[in-house]
């Protein structure tokens, strides 16, 4: 049987740097038959010389400014995939990404398949580290954004998607959510409304970290109110048409809440912890990376830095602990999203009770690692 069309869409504005690396990375896909569409939002920085190198490689939109949802709408418009991946002229795909991606949107229920991207600086080198670094949520998510709202679930950016076409027509014109990145904001929170999301875990594309992108070298970004006002609205019209109506009073209190105790544990744990320290911190993967500025903060369980999920039991956790006081980490700081873990891994729990408590209260506990020896430290019924 052939395999369905797949686009890929470059949305550009003034990137004509960065922009040959993304063109290079589409064609160089490995999957076919593929379509690659350029749409350039009104540049005036020589990406239309860039653009026409390619000839009759790509298909060129040259269009007026309009921000990036009137880039997708136009890109979608001059596209014919039934799998459609959207690329930011400054990140770059991984040969293999729609290769991987589109076996998984060949399945009607599914509306669109996620990936992690690599980091990278502004000269292209990567710096690695992933983005985001907690495990992307895949399944049925509708439940989950029923309950949590336009921030149910963890995604990646932009060019860490792909997404069905069935699922595309039922959602665009994109609608513009705030300022002019939003479009994919749009697409991920209104995705399981529609069906289920699919997730590859290990990273396929390239992720510009600079000073012109939206990113901006702020790797957590808060959600201002007027923004996420603009989301609850847009994904309960879309429940309520879809039968699930909604209180988005209930979406803003508890948003607003989660985010006025993490700026306060931020704060909280600046005032303990020495300023370049390295600390661990368990949060059970809810804070991401880049909220504690100045400090070497890693997550616990970690992989390649990134969050990794709960131990499996309290001989690993205790192992990692150790092997992490080794490396030089200095602190644990135990968030309120992961109090349940000092109940659980009652070995874990009573290895850093041992250990200077430096701070107490209803968001973090934080010790202070003392050495000691793990495996003297485990005790019977515990969950190992």
């Amino acid at each position: 049987m052939s395999q369905p069309l797949a686009s890929i869409v470059i949305d550009n504005y003034n990137y004509a740097e960065f922009l040959r690396e993304a063109i290079d990375s589409a064609l160089a896909q490995t999957y076919a038959p593929l379509e690659v569409i350029v749409v350039d939002d009104g540049s005036t920085d020589g990406s239309h010389e860039v653009i026409s190198a390619y000839g009759d490689r790509i298909i060129p939109v040259l269009k007026d400014n309009g921000g990036q949802a009137s880039a997708f709408n136009a890109g979608l418009k001059a596209s014919r995939g039934d799998v459609v991946c959207f690329l930011d002229a400054d990140d770059a795909l991984q040969p293999t990404a729609i290769e991987r991606a589109a076996p998984h949107l060949s399945d009607p229920a599914f509306v669109k398949v996620h990936w992690p991207l690599w980091e990278a600086k502004s000269d292209g080198k990567l710096t690695g580290q992933s983005f985001p670094n907690s495990p992307l949520a895949s399944g049925d998510l509708l439940a989950a954004t029923i309950r949590e709202g336009p921030l149910g679930y963890i995604t990646s950016p932009t060019s860490g998607n792909a997404w069905s076409r069935r699922y595309l027509e039922q959602v665009f014109p994109v609608v513009e959510c705030g300022n002019q990145h939003g479009a994919d904001a749009y697409l991920s929170i209104l995705a399981p409304v529609y069906g289920r999301v699919a997730a590859i875990h290990e990273p396929l594309g390239k992720y510009r970290i600079h000073a012109r992108s939206f990113s901006g070298n702020q790797r957590y970004r808060q959600r201002t109110p007027a923004l996420y006002s603009v989301h609850c609205r847009l994904l309960a019209s879309h429940l309520g048409k879809a039968g699930h109506p909604v209180d988005t009073k209930a979406w803003k209190r508890k948003q607003f809440a989660w985010h006025f105790q993490m700026k306060r544990a931020a704060r909280e744990l600046r005032a303990v912890i020495p300023r370049e320290a390295s600390l661990v911190v368990l949060d059970d993967g809810a804070f991401g990376s880049g909220f504690l500025r100045n400090r070497q903060a890693t997550p616990f369980l970690e992989k390649g830095g990134e969050y990794w999920g709960p131990p499996p039991d309290d001989a690993t956790a205790l192992a990692e602990l150790e092997r992490m006081r080794e490396q030089g980490a200095a602190y644990v700081a135990v968030a309120w999203p992961a109090f349940w873990w000092l109940d659980h891994y009652r070995g874990l729990a009573n290895y850093l009770r041992r250990s200077p408590r430096l701070l107490d209260n209803e968001r973090l506990i934080v010790f202070e690692l003392q050495p000691q020896r793990a495996a003297s430290i485990l005790v019977p019924g515990s969950s190992s």
